[in-house]
């Protein structure tokens, strides 16, 4: 190093700069690689910079990369000079820990944390000083971010001093290893990117790592390979993302509600995910989970537990051997991980047996964990994180617990007795003896205490919910239990029934707790679950005697009222699910007597329950939930009258009438022809059109009312469900279809008088037979024609008819078809078009209607009998306008 004073110097002052936040090379970015370094990118977000020093005796190393602000990155030499192996690697781990750089110096001799006694695991050289020390100099570390990149520096010797020290249970892992800095030589390097630990500043399991060998030549010419990692110029336009980013307020994530054990004395403790976003870091108040994942007591995610003094309390320990149980005073946990005087203070009361340690007490070299079984492991399946989004409930149940089920597995739990006394501390933690930060909280009272958790349901009747004008629900959930509890009381005498389902507001596959005033409790229980089959009676099905499970179940009458009350779990095995966070579908029913048969009412709706007040130590722990109360998020039970209103107006507007109306055009000879004015079509098709339209108007309200009623509806919304947006699309077609008719222009003026000469001349002139129709016809176009030119027209086609000559066949012309004005013809057209577009429009849209109808209100389908009349109908008119264009139409 004697050498190198000049350098040490130069990296001492860019050091200095790196960690007073100054860029590090006279103010540029630190994306940009420094001209004297090597860059080699590891990945597409983490580089290795580095340069040796002229003699080659050290080498400046900068690690940079795109990590969280409690991550961490490494890099060193592999355990195997020939690929990548973390065994027996030499590494640096590199981070900013209490906004600070750090880079330190780790040899890896298990794959496990360090356990500082015996210097075994991912272990730093300097927590020994007794045995190594750290070669990386705290004077040459240097560190900062900008632009979203974490950039960490520092120096190492090629050769350590330690690089003939051997360490490990077997005493055959050096402790640090060479790289050689000769031209040509190639050395096996490794790497890692994950989370320090908060608490206590080690560094946790990596995210990525080395997947294939890696070889460096660090002897080699100076070459950058690396593109930088943020667009250099532009942290002006990224510092005003960032200010954007600040000022879009995040959704606040709202943990899952800790739940407390009391009253327990037995435990069965396994090993599962920590819950994501809303887990252990919410729940514990900001602290970092063990990438091992969290203890799950009794299915429920680290809970506080509550123990008495001289009750025997019994843990069946399902961790595997890397997660060994054990109860403690320390909030983190990691006993391994402590170096032997801070094991010493931490008081541990059950699950380790002390092997080494000092007569006084003041260090634990070695122990032994007690409470090691076989491993039970919950795992995350893909719709994890979005269940967890609604409730802890919906979390769990998407978990893979079958182990939980699995003699085999839990046969070989490790039960762990502990008795508390009056020794015991007010706090514990139920931790891993291995890793930091898995489990949580028992508070330790005495035999006579009261309670530490308090749950208030006192609220279950504040806000009863009006289902119908005779029936009213109340509905509450205690988080603890885990359960809701309703209460259904209607004005009559007759049977009542709740059913809960899968999210669809449908009777076939959903659970009914139904309450039969007719039913004694005798071999079946009353009320009772049932099994909704189908709608028939026989296919309500009661559940098997062990699947009734409800807590205080009754059905009362008195003084002409019925009162279901019931209380069941949230979460059954093969059940629907009652989230306690989110908004579930219910459905209800009574019938018009106590004898079970068809529902005199019935009806879905949408409810998020009332929940208990849930107090620890007298802090209330569901302040969100409780927020919410008054306001439970009812959507209007279905009004079937309204929606049956809405069908039958667009059914009767749409299969009927607008049918007709056409007809109407298409028979105007049939109609004349039974004695019928020439201009009656048209008042039947304006009449019936007009008639459709004001329907249409009256169906297009009811919807919106009927939309309006549910709770948070969006007229129209981009759902799923089109029928809403196409009704509207229909609804506007219709007015401006109706607007256009009453708009229409009138056959040319003049047109018309030459039809009037035409006909008066022809007073005299024999006509004939054709030349009638064709001027009758032109007559009879537009209804508005005044009524003396139609009756000159027919009295000229009755002379015609008399005194017809070959000759006048072939002279006689179409003046009313001719001149048809431009604007008349394309109004037709466009007139006609639209119609027919709009007709076939809607009878989808009636289709479509009636399912949803069918679904909504779970009847039968009605669309195959709308299909039938309009059939029917439409066949008709194709028959008779067909029967129109016949001669016999045309004969007096």
């Amino acid at each position: 190093m004697n050498n190198n004073i000049e350098a040490a110097v130069f990296w001492t002052l860019v050091a200095g700069k790196l960690i007073s936040g100054q860029d590090n090379d006279n103010g540029s970015s630190i994306a940009l690689t420094p001209p004297s370094f090597n860059c080699q990118p590891l990945t597409p977000e983490y580089q290795v910079r580095w340069r040796v020093l002229e003699g080659g005796e050290d080498i400046d190393i900068q690690l940079i990369g795109k990590i969280p602000n409690n991550g961490y990155m490494a890099f060193g030499v592999s355990g195997n000079p020939n690929t990548f192996q973390m065994i027996g690697s030499d590494v640096a781990v590199t981070d900013f820990f209490g906004g600070q750089p750090r880079a330190r110096d780790f040899h890896i001799d298990r794959k496990r944390e360090c356990n500082i006694a015996t210097v075994e695991g991912v272990c730093p050289d300097g927590a020994r000083p007794d045995v190594l020390t750290n070669d990386i100099a705290e004077n040459t570390v240097g560190g900062e971010r900008q632009n979203g990149l974490t950039l960490v520096t520092y120096r190492r010797p090629a050769t350590p001093a330690n690089a003939n020290v051997n360490v490990g249970a077997n005493n055959n892992i050096p402790s640090d290893l060479a790289i050689s800095v000769s031209p040509g030589a190639r050395t096996s390097v490794i790497w890692a990117l994950g989370l320090v630990d908060a608490t206590t500043g080690n560094p946790l399991y990596h995210s990525s790592k080395s997947t294939s060998a890696t070889f460096l030549e660090f002897g080699r010419t100076v070459q950058d390979n690396c593109s930088p990692l943020a667009v250099v110029g532009d942290e002006e336009e990224e510092d005003e993302e960032e200010d954007e980013e600040k000022d879009q307020e995040p959704e606040e994530l709202v943990p899952f509600l800790r739940n407390v054990l009391v009253n327990v004395t037995d435990f069965y403790a396994h090993v599962g995910p920590d819950g994501g976003p809303r887990g252990y870091e919410l729940i514990t108040g900001g602290r970092t989970p063990s990438p091992q994942g969290a203890w799950y007591l009794n299915d429920n995610l680290i809970p506080v537990v509550e123990l008495r003094r001289g009750t025997t309390y019994r843990f069946f320990v399902n961790g595997g051997p890397n997660h060994p149980f054990y109860l403690t005073t320390s909030v983190n946990g990691g006993y391994k991980q402590l170096d032997p005087e801070t094991r010493a203070k931490e008081t541990a009361v059950a699950g380790i047996q002390f092997t080494n340690q000092t007569a006084d007490g003041s260090q634990v070299f070695d122990f032994t964990p007690t409470a090691v079984g076989s491993l039970c492991l919950y795992k995350e399946n893909g719709n994890s994180k979005e269940e967890a989004a609604k409730s802890f409930q919906a979390y769990f149940q998407s978990l893979n617990n079958s182990c939980a089920s699995n003699t085999s597995v839990t046969d070989g739990a490790k039960v762990l007795e502990f008795t508390p006394n009056d020794d015991t501390p007010d706090l514990l933690y139920y931790q891993c003896t291995t890793h930091s930060n898995m489990g949580w909280e028992i508070h330790v009272i005495d035999a006579d205490a009261d309670s530490i958790l308090d749950v208030d349901c006192s609220n279950f009747e504040s806000a009863p919910i009006r289902l119908t004008n005779e029936l009213t629900l109340n509905v509450i959930v205690n988080p603890i239990e885990n359960t809701l509890t309703a209460k259904l009381v209607l004005k009559g005498l007759a049977w009542i029934g709740m059913a809960f389902t899968n999210g669809q507001d449908r009777m076939i596959g959903s659970e009914a707790v139904i309450g039969d005033p007719t039913k004694e409790n005798i071999a079946q229980v009353n009320p009772a679950k049932y099994n909704l089959n189908a709608k028939a009676v026989l296919d309500v099905v009661p559940m098997p005697l062990d699947q009734q499970t409800f807590i205080n179940a009754s059905i009362t009458q008195e003084s002409g009222i019925t009162t279901l009350t019931f209380t069941k779990k949230l979460l059954e095995d093969g059940k629907h699910t009652i989230f306690s966070e989110q908004r579930n579908t219910f459905l209800f029913a009574h019938g018009s007597s106590n004898a079970l048969a068809f529902h005199a009412a019935y009806g879905s709706f949408q409810v998020l329950p009332n929940q208990c007040a849930v107090r620890i130590n007298n802090v209330l722990q569901n302040e969100q939930a409780l927020n919410q109360q008054g306001n439970v998020g009812i959507s209007g039970t279905p009004n079937r009258q309204l929606w049956m209103a809405h069908g039958a107006c667009a059914a009767v507007a749409w299969g009927i009438l607008v049918p007709l109306a056409i007809g109407a055009s298409l028979i105007r000879k049939i109609l004349i022809r039974i004695g019928m004015p020439p201009s009656a079509w048209f008042q039947i098709h304006r009449g019936l059109n007009l008639l459709a339209a004001i329907l249409t108007l009256i169906a297009f309200s009811l919807a919106v009312k009927g939309i309006n009623d549910k709770a948070d509806a969006e007229h129209f919304d981009n759902s799923v469900n089109k029928h809403p947006r196409t009704g509207l699309v229909i609804f506007i077609l219709t007015m401006g279809q109706a607007l256009n008719g009453l708009l229409r222009p009138h056959i040319h003026p003049a047109s018309i008088e030459k039809d009037k000469e035409e006909n008066e001349a022809q007073i005299h002139v024999p006509g004939e037979r054709k030349h009638h129709e064709e001027t009758s016809n032109s007559a009879e176009e537009d209804p508005r024609t005044p009524a003396n030119h139609v009756a000159v027209a027919k009295s000229n086609n009755h002379s015609s008819n008399n005194n017809h000559s070959k000759e006048s066949k072939f002279k006689q012309p179409q003046k009313g078809k001719e001149e048809k004005s431009i604007i008349r013809f394309c109004w037709e057209i466009f007139h006609r078009t639209l119609g027919l577009t709009l007709l076939g429009f809607a009878w989808w849209q009636v289709q479509g209607g009636l399912g949803l109808f069918a679904t909504k209100f779970d009847e039968e389908n009605l669309d195959s009998v709308f299909w039938i009349v309009v059939s029917c109908l439409s066949g008709s008119i194709v028959g008779l306008a067909v029967m129109a264009r016949l001669p016999w139409c045309d004969k007096n």
